[in-house]
């Protein structure tokens, strides 16, 4: 669980783009792969991140835990644009056999100041935690929508 972002995570990559993601992925995991393609979107884009933290799990050091969060200014409310860029990271991301989604759980989260007129998770959707807007059907993948007013909340990445 995580509560924010807390000193268990690192940060790893900060305003790169997605082919810097991967690399620190790879380093995080101790390969020395080399990264000779770019990581495009579906559209063949390049795509900057605005932040990756990592950590290793405490009882299970085989596995991690990414976390993407793209943040936007404090008047932003959740709408399709935040939505269609945060998929889209995560898209490449999930697509791009490189990334290794086995033994790691990949978070992709928009901070933002409201979620206006979408409908995310909630404490009173059935099952589904509050701020999951979808979670592809690999498992080790989540998508969040996080408001600025609960950044210290308890909020599952991956």
């Amino acid at each position: 669980m995580n509560r924010g972002f807390r000193e268990e995570f690192a940060l790893h990559v900060s305003d790169r783009s997605l082919t810097s993601l991967l690399e620190a992925h790879l380093q995080a995991l101790g390969r020395d792969d080399l990264v000779a393609n770019q990581v495009l979107d579906e559209k063949g884009r390049h795509r900057r991140i605005d932040f990756m933290f990592g950590r290793a799990l405490e009882l299970n050091r085989n596995r991690r835990e990414h976390l993407v969060v793209e943040i936007k200014r404090p008047q932003v409310v959740l709408g399709r644009q935040e939505v269609s860029q945060i998929e889209d990271y995560a898209q490449a991301v999930a697509t791009d056999a490189r990334f290794d989604k086995t033994t790691t759980g990949l978070g992709f989260r928009c901070r933002v100041s409201g979620v206006g007129q979408l409908r995310v998770g909630s404490s009173k959707s059935k099952g589904t935690p509050h701020g999951l807007i979808s979670q592809p059907d690999d498992s080790n993948l989540r998508i969040w929508a996080r408001t600025w007013a609960r950044s210290s909340r308890n909020a599952n990445i991956a």
